[in-house]
C-alpha cells in the first residue's frame, strides 16, 4: 500500500469523532420536541413529563428510559406572579444501564395570559458525571419560544 492511502482511514476516525463529540450529543436534545409555555395545548401531566424529558435531555443528552415519577407546582410566597415547577425525574444511563434519579425546579412567571415565561431551571441528580449546564440555559430560552 501506498502511505498517501494510509492516512484516509485514520482520518475519517478522527472526522467522526469530532461529529459525535460535538456534533450529535450536543444536538439529539435539541431536535427532539422541546414543549413549549406559549403553545402548551396538552394535558398539565403529559406536558410536565415533556418538560421533564427535556430537562433531563439537557442536562444528560445520551439518557435513556426518561420517566416522570412526580410533579407538583407551587406559588412562590411573597412573589406575585410567580411559581415553581418541582419535577422529579428518573432515566437510565446508556452505557451502564444505571437508574438515577433527578429533580428539576422550573421557576416560571405566570402574569401572561399568553403563556408562562420559563426564569430559570435548578437541576441536580445522582449521577456522577457532570451536567451540561449550557444547554440547561440554552432549554430556559427554548421553553419561551
Amino acid at each position: 500500500m501506498n502511505s498517501k492511502e494510509n492516512y484516509w482511514l485514520p482520518l475519517c476516525f478522527f472526522a467522526g469523532f469530532v461529529f459525535l463529540v460535538t456534533g450529535a450529543s450536543v444536538r439529539s436534545w435539541i431536535n427532539d420536541d422541546i414543549p413549549s409555555f406559549k403553545k402548551r395545548n396538552s394535558e398539565e401531566k403529559t406536558f410536565m413529563a415533556e418538560l421533564g424529558k427535556a430537562v433531563i435531555k439537557a442536562v444528560h443528552p445520551t439518557a435513556q428510559k426518561i420517566e416522570m415519577v412526580k410533579y407538583e407546582i407551587v406559588k412562590v410566597k411573597d412573589k406575585e406572579n410567580r411559581s415553581e415547577i418541582n419535577l422529579k425525574m428518573e432515566y437510565f444511563g446508556v452505557v451502564s444501564n444505571k437508574k438515577y434519579l433527578g429533580d428539576a425546579v422550573i421557576k416560571v412567571d405566570t402574569s401572561s395570559k399568553d403563556g408562562w415565561e420559563a426564569l430559570n431551571i435548578d437541576y441536580v441528580d445522582n449521577n456522577n458525571l457532570p451536567l451540561n449546564r449550557k444547554n440547561l440555559q440554552e432549554l430556559v430560552k427554548s421553553l419561551n419560544r
